[in-house]
Formats: C-alpha cells, sequence, structure tokens
C-alpha cells in the first residue's frame, strides 16, 4: 500500500536548493538529475534549478473531480528565486478552484521549508484580497512545514503564526526526536528517510511523535517506517500501534 497521502502532485515551478539536513538526501534532486534530466522541463546542464512552468500554472482548473493535491512535489513553492508574481499566479489557480467558479474544491497542501517568505508574502497576498477572504474563503488551502529534527522547531513556531485554515508538519525524513507538543497543528505526516543513503530513524522516534499526536487529538499520517532493516510503507508490515493513515479534518 502507498504511503501518500495526496492524490495529484502540482508542480508550475520545479527545482530548488538545499536549506537544511532534511536536504542532504533531497528525492527530487535525485529524480530530476536521473530521470528527469533534460525531459519535461527539466533543463539537461542543471536539472534542478529553480525553473517556472508556465503552462502548468492553469493545470489544476481543468482537473472535474476534487483531488488532494501536492503543490510543488519537485520544489519548494517559497524558494526566494521564485518570483512574487509567479505566487500570485498560482494563488490565483487555487482561488479559482472553488464552487463558485462552478470547479470542483481541491485541497492545495503546501509544504515549505521557508516558512518566513510564505509568511512575508502571505500577509501582503491578504492585503491585496482582504484580510476578511484570507483564510476564511480559503477552507482547501493547507500550509504546512518540514521540521526534520528540534533544530528546525522554529519553522514551526513561525507557521502557528501563519493564518491558515489547516497548518500541518512534515516530520520526514525524520532525523531525530522531536517535541511537537507545543506547536500549533492540525495534521502531522511523519516517515523515515528512504534511498541507499537513508540516515537511522529509531522506531521510538516515530513512536513518541504518534503518542503527542494522540495526547493533543492530532490527526497523524505514518507514512513509511524502517521495519527488519528495509524501509516500506506497507501498513501490513507496521507495528500495529502504527497502522495510521489519518488525514484533516476526518477527511476519508
Amino acid at each position: 500500500m502507498s504511503g501518500k497521502w495526496w492524490d495529484e502532485s502540482w508542480n508550475p515551478v520545479t527545482g530548488c536548493t538545499p536549506i537544511s539536513a532534511g536536504c542532504d538526501n533531497c528525492y527530487a534532486k535525485g529524480t530530476a538529475e536521473t530521470r528527469l534530466r533534460g525531459k519535461g522541463g527539466y533543463p539537461e546542464d542543471e536539472p534542478f534549478r529553480v525553473t517556472l512552468h508556465e503552462d502548468r500554472i492553469p493545470k489544476p482548473l481543468g482537473w472535474r473531480k476534487a483531488r488532494r493535491v501536492f503543490v510543488n512535489s519537485m520544489s519548494d513553492l517559497f524558494h526566494d528565486d521564485v518570483p512574487t508574481g509567479v505566487l500570485g499566479r498560482v494563488f490565483g489557480s487555487i482561488h479559482s478552484c472553488q464552487p463558485m467558479f462552478k470547479r470542483p474544491e481541491h485541497t492545495f497542501i503546501i509544504c515549505t521549508k521557508r516558512p518566513t517568505r510564505m509568511q512575508g508574502w502571505l500577509t501582503s497576498w491578504a492585503e491585496q484580497i482582504g484580510f476578511q477572504s484570507w483564510p476564511r474563503e480559503y477552507q482547501h488551502v493547507h500550509l504546512g512545514v518540514t521540521v526534520e529534527n528540534e533544530h528546525y522547531l522554529g519553522r514551526a513556531l513561525t507557521l502557528a503564526t501563519t493564518p491558515a485554515a489547516v497548518r500541518w508538519l512534515s516530520l520526514e525524513p525524520l532525523l531525530g526526536p522531536i517535541g511537537i507538543e507545543a506547536c500549533v497543528k492540525d495534521w502531522v505526516v511523519v516517515g523515515c528517510e528512504s534511498g541507499p543513503k537513508a540516515r537511522k530513524c529509531k522506531t521510538e522516534w516515530v513512536e513518541d511523535i504518534v503518542e503527542q499526536c494522540q495526547f493533543s487529538r492530532t490527526p497523524v499520517w505514518v507514512k513509511q517506517l524502517n521495519v527488519g532493516g528495509k524501509v516500506t510503507s506497507d501498513l501490513s508490515k507496521f507495528p500495529e500501534h502504527l497502522r495510521l493513515r489519518q488525514l484533516p479534518g476526518g477527511e476519508a
């Protein structure tokens, strides 16, 4: 069984640069530099440089059934090299995916390691559209940050002061024990690192995250674990108490 918590990925921007420990074995970078190099808009000479794909921005407008959409699975939407105008057009597409425009309301799930820029840009954008509208009329936009170990908990603190319908934490790759009790969160995704250079992730660390989530009644999605020396997303191979694939707000 797949550990994916989204139905569709949408990459109007691809490429990124490392910013913290979680980037060391970046899956997106590895994929771009191998099987995607020189294809589908990934430059041959530098496939993981930040690249705008203007033709992809309106793509969600054509989807006829509501989907859970992972925004920029191959990049960080709030990278400094993504122009503010591009952010405006991306959010323009997100805005247009609402019943008032006779379109299905997709759930757009955004994750960043650059929450300060996200907060600053959204504050400016909210001033333009009216603070009353954001986030009240944007229940379908979920904002999250990656926190791979205790050192980066500051991202969660910035997220806590960023208005959002749903705030979520991606604890993947989990590189150490993390205390998230004091973090404002509506959902948590946790998982070990995968790939040939995967770093250690103790099952106890994941268990502790699950216990913290259960104590605060926060939905938790256990994406993948190292079971018997092999990384797997197959729930049937997880310890029974870690077979959790919960979504925010009681979504199915």
